[in-house]
């Protein structure tokens, strides 16, 4: 047997529960309640859109009227019938009361609708405050991103700007290098060059001198030959002399004894 609870369940709606049971609605009445009667017991369009839904089906499916009219009995329809409940008493037993409290809710309502539209226009106003606010931050951020990286930019700048001075700086050295070790080097075939010129010059001078050494050597040689020849040809000539006496001795002395 089907219950306003488990129809309120299908519905997704299980807290509604005591608002309808308040208002002595019970599963046949619920069926047969329109757009208007759910929004006068201000349901939310949520709310009231699932449960019409939910009506749509039940009405498809007459075996649920049925079973609700035999859980409720022969006493008829409790929502109408009943005059202990607010939503049932004033419509059925003074109507004219019924309207007033209508036109008084159908007041609060657009109360609480332009209420809601205020709020609405208020959020509304926030919103755009705070999209305007999130684009100023945006903008305020995006300039500051833009400065960061001019400033990164020139800071590559001149560091490239400092590095390119250095390495000048670095190849007028090596530049300066070059040219103090090609001075060196020239000066140093230049020392080596007189150095060779002196050791030649001094080689040539002894060469000389020992040319000249040599001839005098020779000379002195010569000299010494031709002192030693007169010498031989003195002790020659005395010898010769001595012979000579010798025999003039030797002839005298035969003279004699013959």
């Amino acid at each position: 047997m089907s219950t306003l609870k488990d129809f309120l369940d299908r519905a997704g709606t299980s807290h509604l529960l005591p608002l309808f049971e308040e208002q002595g609605v019970d599963i046949e009445t619920l069926l047969d309640l329109t757009k208007d009667d759910l929004n006068d017991l201000e349901l939310a369009d949520a709310d009231s859109n699932k449960i019409l839904s939910e009506i749509q089906k039940s009405k498809e499916r007459p075996s649920l009227r049925r079973r609700a009219t035999e859980a409720i009995g022969p006493g008829g329809n409790a929502f109408r019938a009943s005059s202990g409940k607010k939503f049932v008493a004033q419509g059925a037993a003074n109507p004219e009361a019924r309207v007033r409290e209508l036109e008084k809710e159908k007041a609060a309502l657009l109360a609480k609708l332009e209420a809601t539209e205020k709020e609405k226009s208020a959020i509304s106003k926030l919103v755009q405050s705070k999209q305007d606010e999130k684009n100023s931050v945006q903008k305020l951020l995006d300039e500051k991103t833009a400065l960061i990286e001019e400033e990164k930019k020139k800071a590559r700048e001149v560091a490239l700007a400092e590095v390119q001075e250095e390495i000048q700086n670095l190849k007028n050295i090596i530049s300066k290098k070059d040219t103090e070790k090609a001075d060196l080097l020239a000066s140093r075939e230049a020392d080596m060059a007189k150095a060779r010129e002196s050791a030649e010059k001094e080689r040539d001078a002894i060469e000389a001198r020992r040319v000249q050494e040599i001839k005098q050597l020779g000379v002195r040689l010569t000299q010494k030959d031709d002192e030693r020849e007169k010498l031989r040809q003195d002790k020659d000539r005395e010898k010769a002399e001595i012979i000579a006496q010798h025999e003039r001795v030797k002839q005298d002395m035969n003279h004699k004894f013959e």
